[in-house]
């Protein structure tokens, strides 16, 4: 009798403790999983979760995420009362996602019971048709092509590097094609010369690195022409990074070295009253000659001068880094390269660093 009596109470404390645990805010969606069904791919589609609190003390939403950032989740920021009701707005975004999906979205607030809740949109995407205005996203005139900018990434110098674009003729009459200020280090050329209308060609650029006689980071442009009525023309940038061949040193053979005496250079607080200058030491540890290749700055305020070109073994070069802080308004962060011959460390990035006051 004594054990069934301390069961008993037992009971009692524990469905006290449960319905203790109950108080306080709580959250019922009507529905939790949304289908969308078939959507156009064309921009985004949004749906509405409405929630309830079934609790009795208010309801705050303290965030929401989704499982991918192609899925946006809005909520209700005030507190909702007890017996209320709010809203979890989820925004989808179709833009180049074609075919099925199924995201999940989690609620996370102050509920006793549900503190995390789990809501899920799901449907299927059809793809766009082609048009020319997507397929040739950029336009000079009627002439539309897939881009202007081609990006060759690192050529090595006496190598030659090859891109195409292609282009099509918006116009409802045939267009011919023309290119000028084509650089002397580039030949460009076009699979048709006239095209129909409506029709597409291919214009091809053939880099010739050794050239262009140049090493590193280069920017170049030529303009192409389209001519039917009237004549549509527009800049392609070509983009490079010469880099050199060392494929051909042998092992074990004599090379050159380099050293900086540091790697970032700090003016410290400077005033923007004009140019400030400062010194790095290149050394050539190696044993074969050091040659300076090219000195180049990330910004025009930046500018830097060697006393020698070529650095024998075991000698050094005094390379004079400049900054103008003319026009400068606060501190800066910027950096410079040094391109040599040292085929360990043919490119070396400084730092530069500054506090302009004024």
């Amino acid at each position: 009798m004594k054990t069934l009596r301390l069961s008993l109470m037992m009971l009692c404390l524990l469905g006290s403790a449960a319905v203790a645990l109950a108080e306080g805010p709580d959250i019922s969606f009507a529905e939790n999983v949304h289908d969308f069904g078939t959507v156009k791919e064309d921009g985004k589609v949004t749906c509405t979760f409405e929630f309830t609190n079934t609790g009795d003390m208010p309801l705050e939403i303290r965030r929401a995420t989704a499982s991918c950032g192609c899925t946006t989740p809005s909520f209700t920021r005030e507190p909702v009362a007890p017996g209320q009701t709010g809203r979890i707005e989820v925004a989808y975004n179709t833009e180049g996602r074609p075919g099925n999906f199924n995201k999940t979205i989690t609620v996370y607030s102050n509920s006793i019971l549900h503190p995390t809740y789990s809501l899920t949109i799901r449907g299927s995407v059809i793809p766009r048709e082609n048009s020319p205005e997507s397929t040739y996203p950029k336009a000079f005139g009627l002439l539309r092509l897939k881009t202007t900018t081609l990006a060759l990434d690192d050529v090595r110098i006496g190598g030659i590097a090859s891109r195409s674009i292609p282009i099509y003729n918006n116009a409802e009459r045939p267009m011919t094609i023309s290119f000028s200020q084509v650089p002397a280090h580039m030949r460009v050329s076009v699979s048709n010369s006239e095209i129909p209308a409506g029709g597409m060609a291919i214009v091809t650029v053939n880099y010739i690195s050794a050239e262009a006689r140049d090493f590193g980071h280069r920017e170049d442009y030529f303009y192409i022409h389209g001519k039917t009525a009237t004549e549509s023309s527009g800049k392609i940038t070509v983009t490079a990074n010469l880099v050199e061949d060392f494929s051909s040193l042998r092992a074990g053979g004599k090379l050159p070295v380099a050293n900086y005496s540091r790697s970032t250079v700090n003016f410290g607080e400077v005033k923007a009253d004009g140019p400030h200058t400062t010194e790095i030491l290149l050394t050539n540890d190696g044993e074969a000659p050091l040659k300076i290749r090219k000195l180049s700055s990330q910004v025009s305020q930046l500018t830097l001068k060697s006393d020698k070109k070529e650095i024998q073994p075991g000698k050094s070069a005094t390379i004079k880094i400049e900054l103008n802080t003319k026009d400068l308004q606060s501190g800066i962060r910027y950096y410079v390269e040094v391109i040599t011959n040292d085929p360990a460390q043919p490119v070396k990035r400084i730092t530069v660093n500054a506090n302009i006051v004024h």
